[in-house]
């Protein structure tokens, strides 16, 4: 009888990107087209903030629309998470939220960003239920906020 033979990680990944096909992600105005082409040209499913809201539409009133429709937020805006009534509707409405660990980036470094830590996105939506925040940092996805019965990661 030979050796087991070890399971490939790319099969991992290949499941983590097939769950990452599958899902809408909204792309926040504070974001910028830039991402969302950047997103796009990557085969990922985006919705771009100014083509469903107003500019300016406060995050109160947009993150439960959103929400209903399962998309995932992208924003670079950690107010989302900060703030005790943004926070709520967070974690109200369902929400999955990825903000970026730090808001000085430019359009191009964003979009990287997010498709550099696509495998971790992936697996976290798949292991975290919503609501949850979390922050995509240079090295690593981290979940900030969650209803702690729902958190899974703690």
């Amino acid at each position: 009888m030979g050796a087991r033979q070890k399971k490939s990680k790319k099969q991992f990944a290949t499941k983590a990107e097939e769950r990452l096909s599958e899902t809408v992600f909204f792309v926040d105005e504070c974001l910028g087209k830039h991402v969302v082409e950047t997103l796009r040209a990557a085969s990922w499913k985006v919705e771009w903030f100014l083509d469903h809201f107003e500019a300016g539409t406060v995050d109160v009133d947009w993150i439960p629309v959103v929400s209903r429709k399962e998309w995932v937020i992208l924003t670079k805006d950690v107010n989302i998470r900060r703030k005790p009534w943004e926070r709520e509707k967070v974690l109200n409405s369902e929400a999955r939220v990825f903000t970026l660990g730090v808001g000085s980036m430019t359009g191009e470094e964003m979009g990287r960003r997010f498709l550099e830590h696509r495998l971790k996105i992936a697996r976290l939506l798949h292991r975290q239920n919503a609501p949850f925040a979390a922050s995509v940092m240079q090295n690593s996805v981290e979940v900030r906020i969650a209803r702690p019965e729902l958190d899974e990661t703690a």
